[in-house]
């Protein structure tokens, strides 16, 4: 499941590198503060982003030598082959961290709902709020909330998370 969504992401940024102008100014950035903004962005959400090594850098690097130069379409290029590697690795790393428990939260709802359900009265009752939950599109939340409330260790993380004014009012 995160081979394919990191295939997904990776095909999603490769068309967004080829069909965007934005990608000129993304490229006149530093390397090392793409995984930066990346990893402490993700940190803050609980997916760890793993800086690639020297290895993995030069085999993006492939038929061109950084020492002796390169050309601004070369560079463009292979910026582009790290950004995209960059959006494998984080859906890589997401999948792997929420995957399971985006299962686990279908799976829950739909035990939860079948056991309301079984009640003699109360399923009677509920069958039209249930109906309205469905449960692919409400588990997967439930799921990851779950696990990002269990991890952070706060009843509250992720109310906080969701719902702290990110701007501070204006004082008068």
């Amino acid at each position: 499941m995160s081979g394919t969504l990191a295939a997904a992401a990776a095909a999603r940024v490769a068309f967004m590198i080829e069909k965007t102008s934005l990608f000129s100014g993304v490229c006149d950035n530093i390397f090392d503060q793409l995984y930066e903004q990346l990893r402490a962005s993700l940190t803050a959400y609980g997916i760890p982003v793993k800086q690639p090594n020297a290895d993995e850098v030069s085999a993006l690097e492939g038929d061109w030598s950084v020492a002796d130069g390169m050309t601004r379409a070369e560079f463009h290029e292979f910026y582009a082959k790290v950004f995209t590697t960059a959006g494998a690795t984080t859906a890589k790393s997401a999948a792997n961290e929420y995957g399971l428990a985006a299962l686990g939260g279908i799976a829950g709802l739909m035990i939860l709902k079948r056991t309301i359900r079984a009640v003699p009265v109360v399923g009677l009752l509920s069958a039209p709020i249930l109906g309205l939950l469905p449960s692919l599109l409400i588990g997967p939340v439930l799921g990851v909330a779950l696990i990002y409330t269990y991890r952070s260790g706060d009843l509250l993380a992720l109310k906080n998370k969701l719902f702290t004014a990110k701007i501070k009012p204006i004082q008068r």
